[in-house]
């Protein structure tokens, strides 16, 4: 049977997330996963005859509502907006109650048509012949020490909110990211079939952040700090690739870190295929 090209198009995107966790580790991948059987998606085939099983499950709109859920804690209804606004703050800002804080001023970038703020433009911003209350709630997110805004759109069903993606010492960072690799890495499907790949040397969950999943996709940014994710027996490791391509790592017992990927893996997944 003919595939679809939205199958032919997850195909290829599934080969790309292989690729990035093939170029940092240096193997090469082979599909596993051709359909009709329980069986994790990739195998990793490394020079000393050696054999990782890859496993690589997105997280998308269709979990937008285990979305909320994760967020549940981080993030604060607003009824001034009209969708969802991500805000990342300085270090050592105060994050408490920042988010009604903000809210008006983010409202009033929307009523001027916003979609992102940047404290770095704030100078270049008041020098224009910007309205001035646009110019006022520029400044008034700069003294909250919010260091960028990105609207998202909205989610039918769900009130807009504002979410913290950085908070001090990356916390809520650490939360989202940690929390969304357990819920993905817990799946039943998941856990089977890294379960079930007895023989590799290690077992990786690898989670693209769609950017339907707006929130989770802009945090995914910063590397996280504190706790790693809880993992099931079944998982070694975790992978997460965010906005831009920006790829996170997790080894337990060990802690979050950024991974350079060869920038090639973007455009042609083709040379790390075995």
């Amino acid at each position: 049977m003919r595939k679809t090209s939205a199958q032919l198009a997850q195909e290829r995107r599934e080969e790309v997330a292989a690729a990035v966790v093939a170029s940092v580790v240096g193997a090469r991948f082979r599909r596993r996963d051709v359909g009709g059987q329980q069986v994790h998606d990739f195998d990793l085939e490394f020079e000393d005859g050696a054999v990782e099983a890859l496993e690589v499950c997105t997280f998308t709109d269709s979990t937008v509502r285990e979305q909320w859920q994760i967020l549940d804690e981080l993030d604060v209804v607003a009824s001034q907006l009209t969708s969802n606004w991500t805000v990342c703050v300085v270090r050592g800002a105060r994050v408490k109650r920042l988010p009604e804080k903000a809210e008006p001023y983010l409202a009033t970038l929307e009523r001027h048509g916003r979609a992102a703020f940047d404290s770095g433009e704030h100078y270049q911003l008041a020098a224009s012949s910007a309205p001035a209350a646009l110019v006022a709630a520029s400044w008034a997110l700069v003294e909250l020490g919010v260091r960028d805004a990105v609207w998202a759109p909205e989610i039918a069903g769900e009130p807009a909110r504002v979410v913290i993606a950085a908070g001090a010492g990356g916390a809520a960072t650490s939360a989202v990211i940690s929390r969304v690799v357990q819920k993905v890495a817990s799946k039943r499907d998941n856990r089977l079939k890294l379960q079930a790949a007895r023989e590799a040397r290690r077992r990786h969950i690898v989670v693209p952040i769609d950017p339907s999943a707006a929130p989770v996709w802009s945090i995914a940014r910063d590397v996280p700090t504190g706790d790693p994710p809880r993992l099931p027996a079944s998982v070694t490791g975790a992978w997460v690739i965010g906005a831009n391509g920006r790829t996170l790592r997790v080894e337990l017992p060990g802690s979050w870190e950024a991974v350079e990927v060869d920038h090639r893996v973007w455009d042609d997944p083709a040379p790390w295929r075995a």
